[in-house]
């Protein structure tokens, strides 16, 4: 009981903290004209603050550092129940620090591209050096579960593929950071899903980060959907939260692509990385279609669902809950299907329904044209 007091406390504490510093962090980016112009690809009214993102990764760390020190002074026993659980954290310590560190680079990159600028290639070179510190504090794909026939496997081979996850994940959260509220609601959906999975599978010190993470977004949501430029309010969360919460959301996959050992019949790699399969592959399309007009694949267009929706004459709220709602059912489907076929079967499936949804739209799109 102790331990979810802890949790619950902990949400409390981000919520508030990032309650009282973003009107402040506005009112700042406002003042100082850091902010977000309109253009042909950006449909926003008036410039906007891009610095939303400034809380999540330093009240995180801080009030989840806090909780845990607290705790072990005044309850030791319930810090052992959160991290001391078995020998999966026996180098929880040396983890920790090498998390902090990889999500640090990733924040840091953020707020710099934020602020000044900062070109694709070196945010690239940041995000690989990030992926290698994770791999080095024991997080990486030791697993793939049978995806492509392929069980336990090598650090020669892990640590690239897990390299290769994060930078897409990272990269798949930033790209789909297009339109009020999305990304914040899809990484929200994300983080509930993950303290229920860390909680089934009493990892409970994930469970805590990913609520307090929670904590931090909720208030930064609400400003982003229902903020004015007129009153100084609104905000977008830029680099600095995009990636960040794409880089946490990757761990926590590859955390429960480790410890799931198959329970409930779910198959361990699609419970992990369930809640990013549609923005995985909203990316990929998108991708796949830039490299195949001869563009950057890092250059921004309006390809990706949420413009497409938009084009069809969804409001922006519209196109939002039809996104949150779509990836709400992908996930459900990937769940569902892991009980009871071989994930490469899940995947192929998954992959061709979201091809024949695009379709669909693409047709609707030229037809009302």
């Amino acid at each position: 009981m102790k331990v979810y007091v802890a949790i619950v406390i902990s949400f409390v504490l981000s919520l508030l903290l990032s309650q009282l510093l973003l009107p402040r962090i506005a009112s700042f980016a406002y003042a100082k004209g850091i902010l977000d112009k309109p253009n042909s690809r950006k449909i926003h009214e008036g410039g906007v603050p891009r610095l939303g993102g400034l809380t999540f990764f330093p009240i995180s760390v801080f009030v989840a550092s806090m909780v845990l020190a607290l705790g072990y002074v005044l309850v030791p026993a319930y810090v052992n129940r959160i991290i001391f659980y078995d020998d999966f954290l026996k180098d929880h310590a040396m983890r920790f620090v090498l998390w902090t560190a990889s999500a640090l680079i990733v924040y840091v990159t953020g707020v710099s591209d934020d602020l000044v600028g900062v070109r694709y290639r070196n945010k690239f070179v940041a995000q690989v050096a990030a992926g290698v510190l994770l791999c080095a504090s024991g997080i990486w794909l030791k697993n793939l579960h049978g995806l492509f026939g392929l069980e336990e496997i090598s650090p020669w081979l892990g640590w690239p593929l897990t390299i290769f996850a994060i930078v897409f994940i990272t990269n798949a959260i930033n790209f789909i950071d297009g339109l009020d509220g999305l990304a914040s609601g899809v990484c929200g959906t994300a983080l509930v899903y993950y303290a229920v999975v860390f909680s089934l599978l009493n990892r409970m010190g994930y469970t805590l980060m990913s609520l307090t993470v929670l904590g931090t977004l909720l208030p930064f949501m609400y400003q982003n959907v229902h903020g004015s430029v007129e009153r100084r309010t609104k905000m977008f969360m830029g680099d600095t939260g995009s990636l960040f919460l794409g880089f946490l959301l990757a761990t926590f996959g590859l955390v429960v692509n480790l410890a799931w050992s198959g329970q409930l019949g779910v198959n361990s790699f699609a419970l992990a990385f369930a809640p990013v399969v549609l923005v995985c592959y909203d990316v990929l399309r998108v991708v796949l279609r830039r490299l195949k007009n001869h563009k950057s694949p890092f250059r921004p267009d309006r390809s990706h669902i949420h413009h497409k929706l938009l084009s069809l004459g969804y409001s922006g709220r519209g196109t939002l809950g039809m996104v949150l709602l779509l990836n709400a059912a992908f996930m459900a489907v990937v769940i569902v299907l892991a009980m009871w076929m071989n994930i490469n079967v899940v995947l192929v499936l998954t992959l061709a329904l979201w091809i024949l949804y695009n379709s669909w739209i693409s047709k609707r799109i030229k037809k009302n044209r």
